[in-house]
């Protein structure tokens, strides 16, 4: 057992040598990066983060990120709490019409955009929607003034490499 183990190690130390042959080029990393593109939790950035929008409105945003898994399907939607709260639950804290599934880049980092919208979630059974502040929300409906855009990959409820950020509304 012990020669394996030096068999092992010297097999490693070959391997890591730098010089470009058999460094690992060819490999692929499955661990997300943990480098951030900004503000929100782990790389994703939302432009513009304050959306202009009309009431009952939809506007375009752009979402950036980094550090989900290479080749993978992604899920891109709008919740109206971070992925960081304990009880975050996909099916109940984002809007189910406001995905879009991009497909993953080789480097899992990528854009796309996403329309924000502005009152109840367009999938009309959730109890809450993205408001600017001052707004009214119909009764019945929680009033959310800080939104998140979320990003994870693979499946929806992939919560170890979900990261968001927040997004605010104004009036245009």
């Amino acid at each position: 057992m012990a020669g394996l183990l030096v068999v092992a190690l010297v097999l490693g130390a070959a391997c890591s040598s730098g010089d470009g042959a058999g460094d690992g080029a060819a490999t692929t990393s499955t661990a997300p990066s943990t480098a951030p593109a900004g503000p929100g939790t782990g790389g994703v950035v939302v432009t513009p983060d304050v959306v202009p929008v009309a009431p009952g409105g939809t506007a375009t945003v752009r979402v950036d990120w980094v550090g989900q898994q290479p080749r993978t399907l992604m899920f891109v939607s709008i919740c109206r709490r971070s992925t960081t709260v304990a009880d975050f639950q996909p099916g109940i804290d984002c809007s189910a019409l406001s995905e879009v599934n991009p497909n993953g880049t080789p480097d899992g980092s990528g854009s796309v955009e996403l329309a924000v919208f502005r009152g109840p979630t367009p999938d009309g059974d959730s109890p809450w929607g993205c408001f600017a502040p001052g707004d009214q929300a119909p009764p019945g409906i929680q009033a959310v003034t800080t939104c998140y855009v979320r990003v994870t990959n693979d499946v929806v409820l992939n919560q170890q490499d979900a990261r968001d950020s927040p997004f605010t509304l104004t009036d245009p």
